[in-house]
């Protein structure tokens, strides 16, 4: 008998009791349906954490500011422009740094680069008449990778004001559609830190940007627009104040990629008084809620894994008891220990392939389900964020697992069908 017969023997064998097999399918069913659909929830969110911190450019920069005794806060919903007061979108004074700390910064062991990132408060935007909204603005950099609903990332070469405006300001501006905004010129009122005077300027919608979680409230603004709010704000003021940045983005060598040397880099800069973060500091709270989440999840997916698994071993247990003639007289003809093992252990091997397989499509169409329902429900607007997410390698790592688990529950029963003595086994009634 060679290992294709064992196969097919094994595939017979095993509809011999269609109900003990089926009910034993399901348990491993359960428990691969449950480790499949949390684990594609656990891809699924944290890849689209990832696809917006790419927002940052790459895993080793630094965004280094001035220590700060307590941090700025941003709203998630546009806020309306209320005259003589202030733009609250920015609430906290932030001590700027200076360019003599961003040559030291450059003069750090690991430092590639450091430039000085000017963001000017904007007082609001509106589009012809309408609503006056205030929002945080940030100058669009080049390594930035700019996650839209519509239109393309702000030109930083063009002469023309541009800027991309979050989706969440788009109904509020009067905008119809994501598509509607595109092309549109807007005002923005900015006003001068030396004389209080204001100015509007007009700048050109050119893209919108997806809902986040991570910069849900900022709009982008290209550089010919960046300059032209700052330099009104800032004219008149002393040249010690002008050449002022809020933030040094810092980018590191390329060999700098470890932790340890990024903890070096952040060390030294503690030295000078500044503080450095990466776009994974800014997110590693969420995401290690996220896999603690969905670890619980995925434990009760292994529970229900373990209680299937003494459901082979007594399907199995069951079967070699009502096949010891049968293996009996397998011996007599020469089949050996091997072979006997072997035959009961693709039985097992096939229980856990067939749940398992079971439970992961079932867990992709679910799945499925869940992510029309979320874009249309609580993720509405959060193009390109599906909740659940599924790869062919985490659908492989899910099925061989469950294999290898099946494979181990039907050891115990395969080495007693496989220890049967043939004289012993034929005279049982």
């Amino acid at each position: 008998m060679n290992f294709i017969d064992i196969i097919k023997t094994s595939a017979v064998n095993l509809w011999r009791n269609k109900g003990r097999t089926i009910l034993t399918i399901i348990a491993i069913f359960i428990g691969a349906f449950t480790v499949a659909l949390t684990s594609s929830v656990n891809t699924g969110v944290n890849s689209y954490i990832d696809k917006q911190l790419a927002i940052f450019g790459s895993g080793n920069a630094l965004e280094v500011q001035v220590k700060q005794d307590a941090a700025s806060t941003l709203t998630d919903e546009p806020q309306e422009y209320k005259e003589g007061a202030s733009n609250s979108s920015q609430t906290v004074s932030i001590t700027p740094i200076t360019p003599s700390e961003i040559e030291k910064i450059r003069k750090i062991e690991g430092v590639k680069s450091s430039e000085g990132y000017k963001m000017p408060t904007i007082d609001y935007i509106q589009y012809n008449d309408g609503k006056k909204l205030k929002t945080s603005s940030r100058e669009s950099l080049d390594f930035m990778d700019i996650d839209l609903a519509a239109g393309v990332v702000p030109d930083n070469n063009s002469s023309e004001a541009q800027l991309n405006l979050p989706q969440n300001m788009v109904s509020p501006l009067g905008f119809s559609s994501v598509e509607d905004a595109i092309g549109k010129t807007v005002k923005i009122q900015a006003t001068s830190q030396a004389t209080a005077a204001q100015t509007i300027i007009e700048a050109k919608v050119v893209g919108i940007m997806n809902k986040n979680l991570i910069q849900n409230g900022f709009t982008f603004l290209n550089s010919t627009l960046n300059k032209e709010i700052y330099d009104f704000q800032t004219a008149g003021l002393p040249d010690s104040m002008k050449d002022q940045y809020l933030i040094a983005y810092t980018e590191l060598e390329d060999s700098y990629t470890s932790e340890e040397k990024i903890n070096q880099v952040k060390n030294e800069l503690d030295k000078l008084g500044l503080v450095g973060y990466t776009v994974d500091d800014q997110i590693t709270m969420v995401k290690s809620v996220i896999d603690a989440v969905t670890g619980a999840l995925i434990l009760f997916g292994a529970i229900a894994l373990l209680a299937a698994s003494f459901g082979i071993i007594n399907t199995l247990f069951m079967s070699v008891q009502e096949r010891t003639r049968e293996i009996g007289l397998m011996k007599a003809m020469g089949l050996s220990d091997t072979k006997v093992f072997t035959l009961f252990s693709v039985e097992a091997i096939m229980i856990g392939l067939w749940g398992s397989i079971l439970g992961v499509l079932a867990a992709m169409g679910v799945g499925s389900i869940i992510n029309s329902l979320a874009l249309d429900t609580f993720l509405k607007g959060m193009d390109g964020f599906y909740l659940t997410q599924f790869n062919i390698t985490n659908v492989s790592i899910v099925i061989v697992i469950i294999m290898i688990i099946s494979f181990l529950a039907g050891t115990l029963p395969s080495k007693k069908a496989a220890k049967q003595d043939p004289i012993d086994a034929l005279r049982y009634e």
